[in-house]
């Protein structure tokens, strides 16, 4: 959950200058990161860029639609859970847009610390649609909340799962990770070639997305 407010106009709290992006919330972050037990899992930077591409690639229609509250709303512009008198937004977003752990992992983790660790963007105009009068609005950002469900077991089934704690075994955890390899000006040459990570078996890349952008990064033009 994020909470903040919009920039006003003159200090008029009803004349909000600025509404939001498609996929706002993570154009405000510029990378997240997920931890468990001081372990780094999952780290995807560029946040806003990256969420954008992939949402579009795999969202279905409906989910698009189911997702509105959110923030995804692709092709228009919203100003998604805003009270238009106090400029005051709050935002749900679900982690499994952000990250592939989220996505793929759907198993309880036991007595474990879990980090999520958010880098603020420098600048907020991937997140905004500002007015000519305001060209650099900055939104403020007064609470992020990370909200985890809680499931409680029987007394039989903690005396199993404590069982498995005991016994200090590796848990192998499969999901999909995201890379985001950025050019900011190509050659002006007929033949490019990019430099693909290699990585062991388990983790080699299975997808490859390749996008251009055909405007400046603060229109958010893909």
């Amino acid at each position: 959950m994020v909470e903040g407010t919009l920039p006003t106009k003159n200090g008029d709290k009803k004349a909000v200058e600025s509404t939001f992006t498609n996929n706002a919330v993570p154009f405000l972050f510029e990378e997240i990161r997920y931890e468990i037990n001081g372990t780094e899992l999952c780290r995807v930077q560029k946040l806003g860029i990256t969420t954008t591409i992939k949402n579009i690639l795999s969202l279905s229609k409906s989910e698009e639609n189911s997702l509105e509250n959110f923030g995804w709303k692709f092709n228009q512009s919203d100003k998604f859970n805003l009270d238009e008198n106090t400029g005051r937004f709050c935002v749900y977003v679900p982690l499994r847009m952000l990250l592939g752990f989220a996505e793929d992992y759907k198993h309880i983790i036991l007595i474990l610390k879990q980090v999520l660790v958010l880098l603020r963007s420098s600048s907020d105009v991937n997140a905004l649609i500002s007015t000519k009068d305001a060209p650099d609005s900055k939104l403020k950002v007064i609470r992020v909340a990370w909200k985890i469900p809680y499931v409680h077991v029987t007394d039989t089934m903690r005396l199993q799962l404590l069982k498995v704690v005991e016994r200090d075994r590796p848990l192998a955890i499969a999901f999909r990770t995201r890379q985001i390899h950025e050019y900011p000006a190509l050659p002006q040459t007929n033949i490019h070639s990019w430099t693909v990570k290699t990585c062991p078996q388990t983790e080699k890349p299975r997808y490859v997305t390749v996008y251009k952008q055909i405007e400046k990064i603060k229109q958010q033009k893909f």
